[in-house]
């Protein structure tokens, strides 16, 4: 019996041995894979409801400009993959973030080999911030890059003309907002004379958002 039970467990551990080996491979091994997800986008619904591949295919092929051969796969809560046959569509996609679907953020950023889809890669989204009540004097680029940088990275800055029944001139910041913490809605800055200006933050292209936490991902706590 004690000979039988040994065999077994040899057995066993010849089996698991067996479990463990690692079948390496090489990009000429997958040279189709390749090419077909280096023309796609990879993307997060910033979103407290599901959304399925038929909802989302349907829709953006709409929205897209109607590609032709464009695919859209799950990747499980709400990241997809955007598959395009033409390499002109990506570009003209990824030119335009982000997109608002249903009024949610849809994060986009395009396929990178050996970086994973998973909701840790789209913490960071593009926007541009209008910075309103800055005086006439302090709307200069300087000054707008150093209140964008109390936001998060800046990745530009600008002075628009804003038209209406009066023409105003902001300043906008474009930054990597982190959609993991709340939206600041105002920021105070001080200048030599110590005398605290309190600016609004109007955040272009935010889609939805709770007004009581200031998150992107809900409308309602």
């Amino acid at each position: 019996m004690a000979e039988l039970g040994g065999s077994s467990r040899k057995g066993r551990s010849q089996g698991l041995e067996k479990e463990e080996v690692v079948v390496g491979f090489e990009d000429k091994d997958i040279v189709e894979g390749l090419q077909k997800c280096s023309r796609s986008l990879v993307g997060r619904m910033l979103a407290d409801q599901a959304f399925s591949v038929g909802t989302m295919e349907s829709a953006l092929f709409s929205i897209w400009g109607q590609p032709a051969g464009f695919k859209v796969q799950s990747h499980g809560g709400n990241l997809f993959q955007f598959f395009f046959p033409n390499e002109m569509d990506v570009l003209r996609i990824v030119k335009r973030t982000p997109w608002l679907f249903k009024n949610y953020i849809l994060n986009l950023r395009r396929w990178r080999q050996g970086v994973a889809i998973e909701k840790k890669e789209f913490v960071y989204v593009s926007i541009w911030i209008q910075l309103w009540g800055l005086p006439e004097h302090c709307k200069t680029k300087e000054l707008g890059r150093k209140v964008g940088g109390a936001l998060e990275k800046v990745l530009d800055v600008d002075l628009f003309l804003i038209k209406g029944k009066e023409e105003h001139r902001i300043v906008k910041v474009h930054i990597n907002l982190d959609v993991t913490r709340p939206l600041r809605r105002i920021l105070k800055i001080a200048g030599l004379d110590e005398r605290v200006i309190e600016l609004k933050l109007r955040y272009e292209r935010i889609g939805n958002f709770c007004n009581y936490c200031g998150q992107v991902d809900h409308e309602v706590c």
